[in-house]
This record gives C-alpha cells, sequence and structure tokens, in this order.
C-alpha cells in the first residue's frame, strides 16, 4: 500500500481551517463536537463547510484525539458497508487500512491529530493538496525551502520563525514526511 504522509508537531487545526473550509464538510471518527449532524445511514457525524471555521474557536486541544475526513461533494454522501469498515480502522489505528481516498467522499486528506498541535499525522493522496496546505500556513518560514526539502530527504525540521533546522526523522513509514512544527508561530 502507498501511504503519502506527513507528522507534524506544532500545526493545530486553528492553521488549516481556512484551507480545509473549501472542502464541502467533515466528516468525524474521533471528536467531541457537541453540534455536528448525525447521518443514519452510516451512522457517522458531520459537519457542512459553513461550520467548519467554527471548530476554530473551539478547545481541540482538551479533547484528546481528533480524526477527521474531508469530503468533497454536493451533499453528504452514501457511504459503502466497506467504506464505513476502511474509515473506522483508519478512525482507530491513525493509518488507512488499504487506500486515501474513499471514492464516495472524493477525500483529499486522512487527518488525525492528538492533543491538537502537540502531534498531527496527514494523509494525502496528491502531493499538491498537501503542499497547497503547507502554503497555506500562516507561519513566517520559507515555505519553499521546507516544501524542496521534505521532497529531497527524510528529515524532520523545528522552525523558528524564519528559519528552520534539520533533524533527524523519528517517525517514519512508506512514502512518510516528518515535519516538526513546534515553536513555529511569531512571539
Amino acid at each position: 500500500m502507498e501511504q503519502h504522509f506527513i507528522v507534524a508537531s506544532g500545526i493545530e487545526f486553528k492553521d488549516v481551517a481556512d484551507h480545509v473550509a473549501l472542502s464541502s464538510g467533515l466528516l468525524f471518527l474521533c471528536h467531541r463536537i457537541d453540534d455536528a449532524k448525525f447521518d443514519k445511514i452510516s451512522r457517522f457525524t458531520f459537519i457542512e463547510k459553513s461550520a467548519i471555521l467554527g471548530l476554530s474557536d473551539e478547545n481541540i486541544y482538551s479533547w484528546g484525539d481528533f480524526c477527521w475526513v474531508d469530503y468533497n461533494c454536493d451533499n453528504f454522501p452514501e457511504i459503502s458497508n466497506q467504506e464505513i469498515a476502511e474509515l473506522l480502522y483508519f478512525g482507530h489505528k491513525a493509518e488507512p487500512f488499504d487506500k486515501i481516498q474513499t471514492p464516495s467522499l472524493n477525500n483529499r486528506y486522512l487527518f488525525y491529530a492528538h492533543d491538537d498541535g502537540w502531534f498531527t499525522k496527514i494523509y494525502y493522496k496528491n502531493w499538491n493538496d498537501i503542499d497547497v496546505l503547507i502554503r497555506s500556513l500562516a507561519f513566517t518560514f520559507d515555505k519553499d525551502q521546507v516544501l524542496e526539502s521534505i521532497i529531497k530527504s527524510k528529515v524532520a525540521f523545528w522552525i523558528y520563525g524564519d528559519s528552520f533546522e534539520v533533524e533527524e526523522a523519528t517517525f517514519w513509514g512508506q512514502w512518510g514526511q516528518s515535519l516538526n512544527l513546534d515553536k513555529l508561530r511569531d512571539q
């Protein structure tokens, strides 16, 4: 199975919310959102596009695990039993069962975070999606240089404002990229 992912420390949901809000909505696998909608057929909870930015105001860190998949279709989709099983596997193991993209969801990401901003694992199907997501982050480091380094080597980064230091990567899987963004925020 081909796996494309980054592991990050320092990226909170609020950092990706504007980019994720381009999706039609989010399907939740692990969360503590009180006002999510419930799909009676799949038994998943979800929010539509209009509610995504509102999550930035939540104390997601206090939830512990936060796991979601974006969906990109006009209405909340009908999800097959096989897809439900694969999504539940991802919610349990924080890794795809077989593939990153769920056809009925037309998703770009599988997203798992623990203690929002402390540990984040983002699976992506297309490099362009992660490139755009990283470029959308409101940090001051040279994103072109970081993206180029991610492509060329399996390294981790400590990023401080406009500079970053290469570190030994500590988390790997096939095709995985590790990106440590602790202390990224302007101080």
